[in-house]
């Protein structure tokens, strides 16, 4: 029987309202419609992302490097040492599968300086810089991976021939007059930041209740000991602290202080070890004097920030005439913790129109035994396995293996703006540092330690080097003494223990944890693989490889 018209008008109605057609009701069809279409656009960007991310480059247009790519183009950091076979043995435990790329270019420092001044840099020095780049990028692969060569083939046998000594001026015989007067009175650095807190403040003494501050044992016998008796074999660090303004020492102060034996035991009695002297008379030469200026770069952990305000406070490029700092900067423009040979792919915070080659770097070393533990306490952004007790660790456990680790090393990721990958904290170090040993440009290489023992030294001969004067106009020294700052998310993200001049003497003028929760076949490793011939260079002390029981 037909259906009533007034009943079909019913239904198509009830059809339409039940379809969301009805006034001021959704339509659910087309939010249906609507949401396949958005499940479509988000599959097809995914799937675009995807694409981009894991094809295979075609050269060096490309930023993203194969690992057999880099052998051949520009970065021997991100390789895993050793022959192809072992390289990709070992990148296997370490990368995830189809992952077989780094990220090379726009690889920021995340430390950048925002005070940052700006140097204006023409079209053609830029397309200069680019020219150069692939040259010099060359040269620093070849001439490292041949240096790798040296160190897997070598053994811990002292008095070998060392290449690298070629590098090197005794500070003493570079230093022929000194810009800071004996006769000055030297101060203390003192700073505030915006608010009015003080973040350095002057140390004049040092009395056993600030040892107790500082985290310092007490050392025993302090109430027994006369001041005589105290300061034997301490002399000439008593005299930098006299120096430096802190004239008052009690006897639990002194005898809390390293002798001075110790210390030329761990890092020689030379003075300040600068390598990079020989290159001084070719920046003064080519670079304009009112545009050269001082960068600091160095590895997490290595001083780059008391080193920047030592040569703030003490050294200035007399013609720098556009900005306030003198002329020495925060971090080199292509960020201070970054590879040498991304100079040219890579720049920090404001140093756009930065002219990189007027930039003088001056590279922090530490000793490497002692760097790793202060890795440990404060990684930053590397990344590697840590068990606990067996940090820094650099071979891997027989516990380790049985939890499924593959490699036959601790390999360490350290996050840039992208990833950079290593072997060990071992290959982390001595790539790094061969890097710019190796760089065809002048840069000098410090040592972090010297910032404690002979930080005028130093200090005089990097700002000679750069064709520079001391700030002061009495010729005076500067000393940082006092350290309370906090850090913030790119430095751990919380306060640090509160620390000055003489408890960084004591800390660093000892080897007491040198090696702590190193295994023997840590030190074995170790002892190949922070390149002997390196650490001659730098007289830093190789410590002997325990014997089995």
């Amino acid at each position: 029987m037909p259906t009533p018209m007034s009943q079909r008008k019913r239904t198509r109605s009830g059809d339409t309202a039940l379809l969301g057609g009805g006034k001021g009701t959704p339509n659910l069809l087309a939010c249906i419609q609507c949401a396949v279409i958005f499940l479509l656009v988000m599959m097809t960007c995914c799937w675009m992302y995807v694409v981009i991310q894991f094809r295979k480059p075609a050269g060096l247009q490309n930023n993203l490097l194969d690992y057999k790519t880099l052998h051949q183009i520009v970065t021997p950091m991100h390789t895993f040492g050793g022959n192809q076979q072992q390289q990709q043995q070992q990148a296997s435990g370490l990368r995830k599968k189809g992952k077989n790329y780094i990220e090379h270019e726009h690889v920021g420092d995340g430390d950048d300086d925002a005070d940052a001044e700006e140097h204006p840099m023409s079209i053609e020095e830029i397309k200069d810089q680019h020219a150069a780049a692939a040259a010099v990028e060359k040269e620093i692969l070849a001439k490292s991976q041949q240096s790798q060569k040296q160190v897997d083939s070598t053994t811990t046998t002292k008095g070998t021939n060392n290449d690298y000594a070629k590098h090197k001026i005794s500070t003493k015989n570079f230093l022929k007059k000194s810009l800071f007067s004996k006769e000055a009175i030297h101060d203390q650095v003192v700073k505030k930041d915006k608010k009015g807190n003080i973040l350095h403040n002057a140390i004049h003494a040092v009395r056993k209740e600030d040892l107790e501050e500082l985290n310092i044992p007490i050392p025993d016998g302090w109430n027994t000991t006369t001041m005589e008796d105290a300061l034997k074999g301490r002399e000439p660090l008593v005299d930098i602290l006299h120096d430096a303004g802190v004239q008052e020492l009690d006897v639990a102060a002194i005898l809390s202080l390293p002798k001075w034996d110790i210390v030329t035991k761990l890092y020689g009695d030379n003075g300040p070890v600068i390598v990079g002297l020989d290159t001084c008379q070719q920046f003064q030469e080519t670079i304009p004097q009112d545009q050269a200026s001082i960068g600091i770069a160095g590895l997490f952990n290595t001083g780059t920030n008391p080193m920047n305000m030592y040569l703030e406070e003490n050294c200035i490029m007399p013609n720098i005439k556009h900005e306030r700092h003198g002329g020495m900067r925060f971090q080199v423009p292509w960020g201070k913790h970054v590879p040498a040979s991304w100079k040219w792919n890579n720049t920090a915070g404001n140093d756009q129109k930065t002219n990189k080659t007027n930039v003088l770097p001056v590279v922090m070393v530490r000793d490497p035994y002692s760097w790793m533990q202060s890795m440990c306490k404060h990684p930053y952004t590397a990344k590697w396995l840590r068990p606990k007790g067996h940090c820094p660790g650099l071979v891997p456990l027989a516990e380790e293996k049985k939890r499924g680790h593959k490699s036959s090393t601790l390999n360490v990721t350290v996050k840039y703006k992208s990833m950079a990958y290593f072997d060990s904290l071992a290959h982390y170090w001595t790539q790094w540092y061969e890097q710019y040993l190796h760089a065809d440009y002048p840069r000098l290489m410090v040592r972090f330690e010297d910032l404690q023992f002979h930080s005028r030294d130093m200090v005089d001969a990097i700002c000679q080097c750069a064709g520079g004067v001391a700030r002061n106009q009495d010729a005076s020294f500067s000393y940082v003494v006092d350290s309370a700052k906090s850090f913030g998310p790119g430095h751990g993200g919380k306060k640090q223990v509160k620390t000055n001049m003489i408890s960084a003497m004591i800390k660093y003028g000892s080897d007491t944890h040198r090696l702590d929760s190193l295994t023997k076949e840590d030190m074995e490793f170790a002892a190949t693989h922070f390149n002997p011939a390196f650490m001659e260079l730098f007289e830093y002390n190789v410590p002997e490889v325990p014997q089995s029981s």
